[in-house]
């Protein structure tokens, strides 16, 4: 079988092909029910209504070409038995058809017996006389016709006009002149017959007895079944008997001479699914004369014409499912039974079924690959997520303890991060997180202030009262801080002041001012607590997407003495959606205690990717014996130069 292309197997149907993996130009024919779109497109070459039909024949069990019945009349296939339906005689065995029905028919010769039931007429010449003889017995068998289903000899044929003329006379010697007979048709139209010979013999004990003629010709045979068998005439001349289905001449004289025709009937198929039957031929002629010793010569022809069995629709021979695969048959189309790759179209038989041909795009796991069509030693190596055995498997070079490919670390490092080992980033300066996804970036390096460009600034009021009596709700922030308004301000708690009480016995800074000095001016005095908690909580809006900014404060640490804990804050840009995802973040480190109140500035800067943000200052060290801090001016501006952005309309 030749294809103008491979085929791919790919269980697609796909390029022009007419049902999956089959059909069209490049790949093998399609089985029955299959679509199609002409004949060629089939194994059976019968496409009908666009899908492969089944052979036509005369044994699939279905009344189709011009038979009238099923498997049997018209044209094509052999007669029918009686009470099936028919066109006219000729569609029945029986040779008589009556409403469209075959039906029996015996026909009556008056000179010999010709039922179904009786063997051929015995014709007998008997004399006791010496002298008698016979000087011609002439036979002509002119015609054998057996229309049954099983013919085990010409007993059974209906229509044998059989003619024996025959002379008697008072010879001395007792002779046969002539022997002749002549098989002009030998016809069975049947689903078994029986193979067919015809023996003539002449016996006489008499050494001058002849037989000066013996002539047999067979002129034709046709044999239009699926199987036959051996149809049998005898005819013979024996010295005291008549022998059943024989033609007899008995005398004293038992010399013998014989003749054997014998022909065995194989089918010759029509319009069959049966193809794969061998008809022979064989024809042998015997001569001799009457003599005691009885030299022969002998003929033989025999031919053979072998036809593959194929397209039978059955599984036989070696092959390894129906009509494919093994020595002699078609290779077997895909999920077909196999034996080895041979018997396979893909070439790949794979548990005794024939498979498409394993590649690294034919979307299965097969091979040694590792998940679909990647991994192993043949296929390109697998993406993230996709299932791997080791790190050669991935194109991250990198096989998790899950089993799957993936960067060492996941999510993967962002920002020009470097994974340096499972889930641990080594980020670029500015960048902080997990996955270096934090910006972390100081304060703009700019000369700009805040007061040049404000987008936010506290700076908490000022007045003559120690103790401010705003809230953070009157600059629109929280904290998670208790607010006090008169002395003292204990753990857990703020308060807004315009100078640093003598709380604790001389060990805050007494006295001091905002980070400005304006002697009214209020600042935010936190005496953080032994859980961290957020000095400072407040969203912005509108900003510009794609712009940096600039979140700072001004801080000092309150306590003036050694031994106590330095405050520590956290600050963080979260988004206002999206779980508030950390966008920056960065640490103050330790604020150190100074002999007076420093005042220093801290904070970070970011690049906004959304135009809404949370701004939080967080304590970021436990509380206790210090950690006691003072906050002032916290603002929020634009970096100048740094970038453009989309900045809302409003």
């Amino acid at each position: 079988m030749t294809f103008l292309a491979p085929c791919s197997f790919d269980r697609i149907r796909d390029g022009d092909e007419t049902d999956t993996d089959c059909g069209g130009s490049r790949c093998p024919k399609c089985s029955n029910a299959m679509n199609c779109k002409e004949d060629c497109d089939c194994i059976s070459n019968i496409c009908k209504n666009g899908r492969c039909a089944s052979y036509l024949s005369c044994e699939d069990n279905i009344k189709n070409q011009d038979e009238t019945d099923i498997d049997c009349g018209g044209i094509k296939c052999p007669r029918c038995d009686n009470l099936k339906n028919c066109s006219d005689d000729c569609d029945c065995i029986s040779d008589a058809c009556k409403n469209n029905q075959c039906i029996e028919n015996v026909h009556t010769t008056s000179s010999i017996q010709n039922t179904t039931s009786t063997p051929l007429t015995t014709v007998s010449a008997n004399s006791t006389s010496p002298s008698s003889a016979m000087s011609t017995i002439s036979a002509s068998l002119t015609s054998i016709s057996a229309n049954s289903s099983s013919t085990s000899s010409i007993q059974n044929a209906t229509s044998v006009p059989f003619t024996t003329v025959f002379t008697n006379s008072n010879l001395t010697s007792s002779a046969m002149s002539t022997i002749s007979a002549s098989v002009t048709s030998i016809s069975a139209n049947s689903s078994s017959a029986s193979t067919f010979s015809t023996t003539f013999s002449a016996n006489s004990t008499s050494p001058s007895s002849t037989m000066s003629t013996i002539s047999a010709s067979i002129t034709s045979i046709s044999a239009n079944s699926s199987s036959a068998s051996i149809l049998e005439t005898t005819v013979s001349a024996d010295s005291t008997s008549v022998s059943p289905t024989s033609t007899s001449a008995n005398s004293s004289s038992t010399s013998s001479i014989q003749k054997t025709t014998s022909i065995p009937l194989t089918p010759v198929l029509t319009n069959s699914s049966l193809a794969s039957t061998v008809m022979s031929t064989t024809l042998g002629a015997f001569t001799s004369t009457p003599q005691r010793s009885i030299p022969t010569s002998t003929a033989s022809v025999t031919t053979s014409i072998t036809v593959s069995k194929c397209i039978d629709r059955i599984k036989n021979e070696d092959e390894t499912d129906i009509d494919c695969g093994g020595s002699r048959c078609p290779k077997c189309n895909n999920i077909m039974n196999c034996n080895d790759d041979s018997d396979c179209i893909s070439g790949y038989c794979k548990s005794k079924k024939c498979n498409p041909i394993e590649t690294c795009d034919d979307k299965m796991k097969n091979q040694d690959e590792t998940d679909i069509d990647c991994g192993g030693s043949k296929c390109p190596k697998c993406q993230d997520t996709k299932i791997c055995n080791q790190a050669s498997d991935c194109t991250s070079n990198f096989c998790n303890s899950k089993k799957t490919c993936s960067d060492k670390c996941v999510p993967a490092c962002k920002n020009n991060g470097t994974c340096v080992s499972e889930n641990n980033c080594t980020c670029p300066i500015g960048f902080s997180g997990s996955t270096c996804e934090v910006q972390s970036v100081g304060l703009c390096t700019d000369t700009e202030t805040i007061s040049s460009n404000p987008i936010l600034l506290i700076t908490f009021g000022r007045g003559s009262a120690q103790y401010s009596r705003s809230k953070p709700a009157n600059f629109n922030f929280s904290t998670t801080y208790k607010q006090q308004f008169e002395p003292k301000t204990n753990d857990g708690m703020f308060s807004f002041i315009n100078s640093i009480h003598n709380d604790f016995l001389g060990t805050w800074h007494t006295g001091a001012k905002d980070h400005t000095g304006d002697q009214g001016g209020y600042m935010f005095l936190v005496n953080a607590d032994y859980q961290p908690g957020q000095f400072y909580n407040g969203t912005v809006k509108n900003l510009c997407v794609g712009l940096r900014y600039e979140f700072s404060v001004y801080l000092a640490n309150v306590c003036n003495g050694a031994d106590r804990i330095e405050p520590n804050v956290r600050f963080e840009v979260r988004s206002l959606t999206n779980g508030n995802q950390l966008l920056a973040q960065l640490r103050s480190g330790n604020i150190p205690v100074t002999k007076n109140l420093t005042w220093k500035k801290y904070g970070l800067s970011f690049t906004a990717p959304t135009s809404s943000v949370v701004l939080l200052m967080i304590s970021d060290a436990r509380g206790g014996s210090g950690n006691d801090i003072v906050i002032d001016d916290i603002g929020l501006r634009v970096c100048s130069h740094k970038g453009t952005g989309f900045c809302p309309s409003n």
